[in-house]
Protein backbone atom coordinates (compact mmCIF):
# COMPACT_ATOMS: atom_id res chain seq x y z
CA UNK A 1 0.00 0.00 0.00
CA UNK A 2 0.93 3.33 -0.58
CA UNK A 3 3.14 5.12 2.47
CA UNK A 4 3.44 8.77 2.62
CA UNK A 5 6.04 10.94 1.48
CA UNK A 6 8.09 12.58 4.59
CA UNK A 7 7.32 16.07 2.56
CA UNK A 8 3.17 15.16 2.92
CA UNK A 9 3.47 14.62 6.00
CA UNK A 10 5.25 16.91 7.77
CA UNK A 11 3.33 19.60 5.29
CA UNK A 12 -0.19 17.92 7.43
CA UNK A 13 1.49 17.46 10.79
CA UNK A 14 2.25 21.47 10.47
CA UNK A 15 -1.82 22.05 10.08
CA UNK A 16 -2.59 21.53 13.47
CA UNK A 17 -6.24 21.25 14.05
CA UNK A 18 -6.98 19.79 18.02
CA UNK A 19 -8.41 21.58 20.53
CA UNK A 20 -7.51 22.00 23.91
CA UNK A 21 -10.07 20.61 25.62
CA UNK A 22 -12.19 17.57 23.88
CA UNK A 23 -15.33 18.78 22.50
CA UNK A 24 -18.66 16.26 22.09
CA UNK A 25 -21.15 16.44 19.08
CA UNK A 26 -24.61 15.67 19.18
CA UNK A 27 -25.89 12.82 21.00
CA UNK A 28 -22.00 11.94 22.20
CA UNK A 29 -20.95 10.54 18.43
CA UNK A 30 -18.64 12.96 17.12
CA UNK A 31 -15.84 14.12 19.44
CA UNK A 32 -13.11 16.62 18.56
CA UNK A 33 -9.86 15.25 20.01
CA UNK A 34 -7.48 17.45 22.60
CA UNK A 35 -4.26 18.00 21.65
CA UNK A 36 -2.72 15.25 24.56
CA UNK A 37 -5.18 13.02 23.20
CA UNK A 38 -3.81 13.05 19.65
CA UNK A 39 -0.52 12.97 20.96
CA UNK A 40 -1.42 9.63 23.13
CA UNK A 41 -2.97 8.05 19.77
CA UNK A 42 -0.02 8.96 17.62
CA UNK A 43 2.43 7.62 20.34
CA UNK A 44 0.67 4.15 20.97
CA UNK A 45 0.43 3.77 17.44
CA UNK A 46 3.79 4.34 16.96
CA UNK A 47 4.62 1.86 19.42
CA UNK A 48 3.23 -0.78 16.86
CA UNK A 49 5.45 -0.53 14.73
CA UNK A 50 8.27 -0.89 17.17
CA UNK A 51 6.44 -3.94 17.90
CA UNK A 52 5.98 -5.05 14.68
CA UNK A 53 7.69 -3.34 11.60
CA UNK A 54 5.52 -4.73 8.62
CA UNK A 55 2.83 -2.11 10.13
CA UNK A 56 5.17 0.86 10.53
CA UNK A 57 3.05 3.54 8.35
CA UNK A 58 0.02 2.86 10.02
CA UNK A 59 1.46 5.53 12.64
CA UNK A 60 2.42 7.65 9.91
CA UNK A 61 -1.70 7.60 9.27
CA UNK A 62 -2.62 7.83 12.60
CA UNK A 63 -0.66 11.36 12.90
CA UNK A 64 -2.04 12.66 9.30
CA UNK A 65 -5.52 12.34 10.71
CA UNK A 66 -5.68 13.09 14.07
CA UNK A 67 -3.53 16.55 13.51
CA UNK A 68 -5.39 17.19 10.21
CA UNK A 69 -9.29 16.39 11.19
CA UNK A 70 -8.90 15.98 14.66
CA UNK A 71 -12.67 14.41 14.77
CA UNK A 72 -13.62 10.97 15.50
CA UNK A 73 -17.08 9.41 15.68
CA UNK A 74 -18.22 6.71 18.23
CA UNK A 75 -19.27 3.36 16.95
CA UNK A 76 -20.38 0.21 17.89
CA UNK A 77 -18.10 -2.73 17.58
CA UNK A 78 -18.50 -7.00 18.07
CA UNK A 79 -15.37 -7.89 19.45
CA UNK A 80 -13.45 -10.19 22.28
CA UNK A 81 -10.65 -7.88 21.70
CA UNK A 82 -11.77 -5.81 24.28
CA UNK A 83 -14.72 -2.93 24.74
CA UNK A 84 -17.33 -2.90 22.66
CA UNK A 85 -17.47 1.08 22.03
CA UNK A 86 -14.86 2.69 20.06
CA UNK A 87 -13.81 6.13 18.31
CA UNK A 88 -12.91 6.33 14.38
CA UNK A 89 -10.99 8.10 12.02
CA UNK A 90 -10.54 7.63 7.95
CA UNK A 91 -8.24 8.78 5.79
CA UNK A 92 -8.43 8.37 1.84
CA UNK A 93 -5.60 8.92 -0.74
CA UNK A 94 -6.58 8.85 -4.58
CA UNK A 95 -3.26 8.84 -6.81
CA UNK A 96 -4.27 9.93 -10.13
CA UNK A 97 -0.93 9.67 -11.12
CA UNK A 98 -0.57 5.73 -11.54
CA UNK A 99 -2.11 3.72 -14.53
CA UNK A 100 -4.84 2.79 -14.15
CA UNK A 101 -5.73 5.80 -11.17
CA UNK A 102 -5.52 3.77 -7.73
CA UNK A 103 -6.69 5.05 -3.99
CA UNK A 104 -5.95 3.74 -0.61
CA UNK A 105 -7.67 3.55 2.22
CA UNK A 106 -7.43 3.58 5.90
CA UNK A 107 -9.75 3.25 9.28
CA UNK A 108 -8.35 3.45 12.64
CA UNK A 109 -10.80 2.54 15.73
CA UNK A 110 -9.74 3.14 19.78
CA UNK A 111 -11.53 2.60 22.31
CA UNK A 112 -10.72 5.34 25.39
CA UNK A 113 -9.73 8.70 23.66
CA UNK A 114 -8.14 9.81 26.71
CA UNK A 115 -6.02 6.48 27.33
CA UNK A 116 -6.62 3.91 24.46
CA UNK A 117 -5.28 0.68 24.76
CA UNK A 118 -7.54 -1.00 22.03
CA UNK A 119 -7.56 -0.55 17.88
CA UNK A 120 -9.34 -1.81 15.26
CA UNK A 121 -6.79 -0.60 11.90
CA UNK A 122 -8.29 -2.03 8.54
CA UNK A 123 -6.42 -0.89 5.28
CA UNK A 124 -7.61 -0.89 1.70
CA UNK A 125 -6.14 -0.67 -1.53
CA UNK A 126 -7.40 -0.24 -5.27
CA UNK A 127 -6.21 -0.01 -8.85
CA UNK A 128 -10.07 -0.13 -10.11
CA UNK A 129 -9.87 3.46 -11.16
CA UNK A 130 -11.42 4.83 -14.81
CA UNK A 131 -8.46 7.09 -16.13
CA UNK A 132 -7.78 10.02 -13.90
CA UNK A 133 -10.53 9.07 -11.53
CA UNK A 134 -9.62 7.52 -8.53
CA UNK A 135 -11.42 4.57 -6.54
CA UNK A 136 -13.76 5.84 -4.02
CA UNK A 137 -15.08 2.45 -2.90
CA UNK A 138 -13.23 -1.23 -2.52
CA UNK A 139 -14.56 -4.37 -0.47
CA UNK A 140 -13.44 -8.22 -0.56
CA UNK A 141 -12.07 -10.97 1.31
CA UNK A 142 -9.06 -10.10 3.65
CA UNK A 143 -6.51 -10.35 0.94
CA UNK A 144 -7.74 -9.60 -2.58
CA UNK A 145 -6.75 -9.93 -5.98
CA UNK A 146 -4.47 -8.22 -8.40
CA UNK A 147 -5.94 -4.94 -8.17
CA UNK A 148 -7.39 -4.65 -4.92
CA UNK A 149 -5.64 -5.42 -0.80
CA UNK A 150 -7.35 -5.85 2.05
CA UNK A 151 -5.91 -5.79 5.43
CA UNK A 152 -7.16 -6.13 9.14
CA UNK A 153 -5.39 -5.29 12.53
CA UNK A 154 -6.01 -6.05 16.18
CA UNK A 155 -4.02 -4.44 19.00
CA UNK A 156 -4.13 -4.82 22.52
CA UNK A 157 -1.64 -2.56 24.94
CA UNK A 158 -1.01 -3.50 28.36
CA UNK A 159 1.57 -1.48 29.89
CA UNK A 160 4.93 -1.44 27.99
CA UNK A 161 3.35 -5.09 26.01
CA UNK A 162 1.81 -4.72 22.74
CA UNK A 163 -0.36 -7.54 21.37
CA UNK A 164 -1.01 -7.88 17.84
CA UNK A 165 -3.62 -9.94 15.77
CA UNK A 166 -3.20 -10.25 12.07
CA UNK A 167 -6.43 -10.92 10.21
CA UNK A 168 -6.27 -13.89 7.92
CA UNK A 169 -10.27 -14.04 7.03
CA UNK A 170 -13.13 -12.26 6.73
CA UNK A 171 -14.48 -9.11 4.66
CA UNK A 172 -13.46 -5.07 4.46
CA UNK A 173 -15.69 -2.77 2.96
CA UNK A 174 -14.82 1.14 2.38
CA UNK A 175 -16.58 3.99 0.49
CA UNK A 176 -15.12 7.08 0.79
CA UNK A 177 -16.70 10.76 0.02
CA UNK A 178 -15.45 14.44 0.07
CA UNK A 179 -17.36 17.16 1.80
CA UNK A 180 -15.16 19.88 -0.40
CA UNK A 181 -14.19 21.65 3.04
CA UNK A 182 -10.29 22.42 2.53
CA UNK A 183 -8.01 21.28 5.62
CA UNK A 184 -7.41 24.07 7.73
CA UNK A 185 -4.07 25.28 7.14
CA UNK A 186 -2.90 22.97 4.49
CA UNK A 187 -0.21 24.24 2.35
CA UNK A 188 1.10 21.03 -0.09
CA UNK A 189 2.07 19.31 -1.44
CA UNK A 190 -1.22 18.09 -3.34
CA UNK A 191 -4.61 18.79 -2.41
CA UNK A 192 -6.44 18.03 1.26
CA UNK A 193 -9.74 18.32 1.89
CA UNK A 194 -11.97 16.85 4.54
CA UNK A 195 -14.05 13.91 3.72
CA UNK A 196 -15.92 10.62 6.05
CA UNK A 197 -15.97 6.95 5.18
CA UNK A 198 -18.65 4.69 5.28
CA UNK A 199 -17.34 1.05 6.42
CA UNK A 200 -18.30 -2.66 7.09
CA UNK A 201 -16.11 -5.38 8.40
CA UNK A 202 -16.28 -8.86 9.65
CA UNK A 203 -12.67 -9.99 10.82
CA UNK A 204 -14.08 -13.99 11.30
CA UNK A 205 -10.26 -15.29 12.36
CA UNK A 206 -6.79 -13.56 12.91
CA UNK A 207 -3.00 -14.61 13.27
CA UNK A 208 -1.31 -13.96 16.46
CA UNK A 209 1.20 -11.83 15.53
CA UNK A 210 4.12 -10.27 18.67
CA UNK A 211 3.26 -9.97 22.41
CA UNK A 212 -0.07 -12.04 21.43
CA UNK A 213 -1.52 -15.83 21.80
CA UNK A 214 -4.82 -17.54 20.93
CA UNK A 215 -7.20 -15.65 17.75
CA UNK A 216 -8.92 -12.29 18.20
CA UNK A 217 -12.36 -11.11 16.16
CA UNK A 218 -14.36 -8.08 15.77
CA UNK A 219 -16.79 -6.69 13.80
CA UNK A 220 -19.03 -3.56 12.87
CA UNK A 221 -20.60 -0.97 10.59
CA UNK A 222 -20.02 2.74 10.63
CA UNK A 223 -21.11 5.84 8.24
CA UNK A 224 -20.16 8.99 7.85
CA UNK A 225 -16.70 8.14 9.77
CA UNK A 226 -14.50 11.62 9.65
CA UNK A 227 -11.19 11.72 8.26
CA UNK A 228 -9.43 13.76 5.14
CA UNK A 229 -8.72 13.12 1.39
CA UNK A 230 -4.88 13.34 0.74
CA UNK A 231 -4.34 13.44 -3.26
CA UNK A 232 -0.75 14.00 -4.28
Amino acid sequence: MHRLSVVALASIIAMGGCSDDPVTGPGGDLITLSASQAASLVARVESFAVSDPTIGSISDTIEVVVKAGAEARRIEVTTDLGATEYYAVSLHMPNAQSVPASATFHFIAFDDPNNPTRFIILGGWSALGTGSDAPTVVSGPIGGATSTSLTGHLFSISGSQVSAWHASAGTVSFESSANGGACTGFTGPGTCVKGSMDVTFNLTSTVAGNGAAGERTASGSAVNVPGIRLTN
